[in-house]
């Protein structure tokens, strides 16, 4: 039987989506042939609830839910029911699906923190299921001529998201630090798209102000009053995840190595909220009709 699915980066889309009152077109497609099926999703987000259409050649099917974390999970086991039909337990070949909003994403298992712990020892390289598409691949290599080791957690094929750094620490702080290096890499939106897919769904904090109708350091000010930005970079990151995150930017210097400089990236449904929480007039923004997905 063939199954459409909605991907990751089609899954992370939605993620922004429900919060925005627009227009969007994606497509579904099937492994391993890559069939496509388009579809066109219309969203009304409200105060309390937000409701969907999702419109599949002629249907049209209609969907409210209570806002809440999961509302795009639910979303996308909606629109994959409308796709594929309701699951028939008759069939033996159709496998029961677990729906998006019941799966674990980034969960790090006792047994693999057990694993990085060993790797820490011999050095080497790991591949862990974290529940994406793509696993998190952890190589490490011990230095010999100073007790160390220099770490790559990268994740992603065409263009990976990679943290490297190297430590002179005792094995215990190593493995702390990669656990904490794991972890910041798996909570973070942008894991489950390619840097293309990044910049379609992003802006500096330059083009957020031009779409704001202002300028960069004024942009900046309004934000630091409001408490919105400490210097540059978001004051509360866990607070305002959903509207701006840290960019973390590598770079190999001869002499120091890698270093890495931050940034502010305003998400999306970002420019909406900050209009709201500067008190700016935003223009009506017209119905995105391109094919996203």
């Amino acid at each position: 039987m063939i199954k459409y699915e909605i991907d990751n980066r089609t899954l992370q889309l939605l993620n922004a989506q429900v919060n925005l009152t627009e227009t969007f077109n994606h497509v579904l497609r099937t492994a391993p042939k890559r069939e496509c099926l388009a579809f066109r999703l219309k969203a009304e987000r409200g105060t309390v609830e937000s409701t969907f259409v999702v419109e599949l050649g002629s249907e049209r099917h209609t969907l409210t839910l209570p806002n809440d974390k999961k509302m795009h999970l639910k979303l996308a086991d909606f629109i994959e029911e409308i796709a594929n039909g309701p699951f028939d337990a008759s069939n033996s070949s159709d496998l029961v699906p677990l729906p998006h909003a019941d799966r674990q994403y980034g969960r790090f298992e006792v047994q693999d923190k057990q694993r990085v712990f060993e790797l820490v020892h011999t050095g080497g390289v790991l591949s862990l299921d974290m529940g994406f598409e793509l696993p998190l691949h952890v190589a490490l290599h011990r230095t010999h001529t100073r007790r160390g080791v220099t770490a790559i957690l990268s994740i992603g094929n065409k263009s990976p998201h990679t943290r490297c750094f190297t430590l002179y620490d005792p094995d215990a702080e190593i493995y702390a630090r990669l656990l904490e290096s794991t972890a910041t890499l798996l909570q973070r939106p942008l894991l489950l798209r390619t840097r293309h897919e990044e910049d379609d769904m992003e802006r500096t904090l330059a083009q957020a102000a031009a779409q704001l109708g202002l300028t960069r350091p004024k942009l900046i000010a309004l934000m630091r009053e409001k408490g919105l930005l400490k210097g540059n970079l978001p004051a509360d990151p866990k607070r305002d995840k959903a509207y701006l995150r840290i960019k973390d930017s590598p770079w190999y210097d001869e002499k120091c190595g890698m270093q890495y400089s931050q940034s502010t990236r305003v998400m999306q449904a970002g420019i909406r909220w900050l209009a709201e929480q500067l008190d700016i007039d935003l223009p009506a923004i017209p119905a995105d009709r391109r094919d996203v997905a």
